[in-house]
């Protein structure tokens, strides 16, 4: 009989949940969304708004406290040229009108902190979203949408039942996992036979 091994598990699985969660832990949970109202009847190319706005927290959104940092508005309009901006702004809260209907990618870079010494927050992001013709659009910019502390801590248990998958199988004996002998049905008979050296198995 061969032993059981398990082929699936290496030491690379805590490797890839790390590389799985990392972009969680490093952009803050950086979360985007883009919401517009079309009005029902809207003439013909009618122009479209966008309204930017930068938070902080989850919280702060609900609050409607914008943020205290600087930050740099780029907006692309994709269905002309998508590397060259049709509109650009600054400050936490910033706007643009008479906007034809297409498809847009709106990009935000932000400083660090302001009065926090030495603070590496600085980052940026983008996400493309459409404008349908009179669109009001809003493009909320939340740089922790949920605790960091409570990303960590997900990261924790999952890393944590992996040690203790790991724990497990390096205790199991090397030897079969299996009995010795191995049953098998007689069909016919109904009765459970063992394998072993001289017997042989009867054609069905």
């Amino acid at each position: 009989m061969s032993a059981i091994t398990f082929p699936w598990f290496r030491k690379s699985t805590v490797l890839s949940v790390l590389l799985a969660f990392a972009p969680f832990a490093l952009d803050g949970c950086l979360s985007i969304g883009v919401d517009g109202t079309r009005p029902k009847t809207p003439a013909a190319g009618a122009p479209a708004s966008l309204e930017a706005r930068l938070y902080e927290t989850g919280k702060d959104a609900k609050r409607d406290v914008k943020s205290g940092r600087d930050v740099t508005w780029k907006l692309f309009r994709l269905d002309t040229s998508a590397d060259v901006p049709v509109r650009e702004g600054t400050g936490a809260t910033w706007s643009a009108t008479d906007l034809p209907p297409g498809k847009y990618r709106i990009a935000a870079t932000w400083g660090p902190k302001p009065d926090v010494a030495g603070d590496v927050s600085a980052a940026s992001g983008d996400d493309t979203f459409s404008l349908a013709a009179g669109e009001s659009a809003r493009a909320d910019f939340v740089l922790k949408k949920f605790p960091t502390w409570s990303v960590w801590t997900v990261i924790a248990v999952i890393l944590g039942v992996a040690a203790g998958i790991a724990i497990f199988i390096s205790i199991l004996p090397r030897g079969n996992l299996l009995s010795d002998a191995n049953p098998v049905r007689d069909a016919g008979q109904g009765k459970e036979l063992r394998e072993s050296p001289g017997y042989e198995v009867p054609a069905a």
